[in-house]
C-alpha cells in the first residue's frame, strides 16, 4: 500500500511539472550545429557556478555529471548542465546560446527527489 502512495504522489509530481509554463522543453535538431561549442559552454557554466557558490573561478569543488542541449529557456536554445559536489550536493546550469549563465531556481540540490526515487 505505501509503495502506490508513493507512485501517485511521482506521478502527480511528474504530470503537475509538465503542465507548467517552464516545463518547456524542445529537442535539438542534431543537424543544425549549436552557435555555441560544448567545451566554451562547460566552461561558462562551471565559472558561473563557482561565482554563485562564492568558490575561486578555477576551483574544481564541483564537476560536470552531464549535459544536454535543447530550446527550454531561451526561443534559440542552450546548454543545460548538471554538477555534482561532494560536499555541496547538485547543481543545475543553463548556459544560452549567447553564452549567457543563468543560475536561478535551477541551481538547486534534489534531496526530495532521491526521497522519492528511493
Amino acid at each position: 500500500m505505501p509503495n502506490k502512495k508513493l507512485l501517485f504522489v511521482v506521478l502527480a509530481l511528474l504530470g503537475t511539472t509538465a503542465f507548467t509554463p517552464g516545463g518547456r522543453r524542445i529537442g535539438w535538431d542534431p543537424k543544425e550545429r549549436p552557435r555555441l561549442p560544448l567545451v566554451q559552454a562547460t566552461q561558462i557554466a562551471h565559472e558561473a557556478l563557482n561565482f554563485g557558490e562564492g568558490l575561486p573561478k578555477d576551483d574544481d569543488t564541483f564537476y560536470c555529471l552531464g549535459t544536454g542541449i535543447a530550446i527550454t529557456s531561451s526561443r534559440d536554445g542552450d546548454w543545460t548542465f548538471r554538477f555534482g559536489s561532494e560536499e555541496k550536493g547538485v547543481r543545475w546550469v543553463i548556459v544560452d546560446l549567447d553564452g549567457a549563465a543563468a543560475q536561478g531556481p535551477f541551481v538547486m540540490t534534489e534531496p526530495l527527489l532521491q526521497f522519492l526515487v528511493r
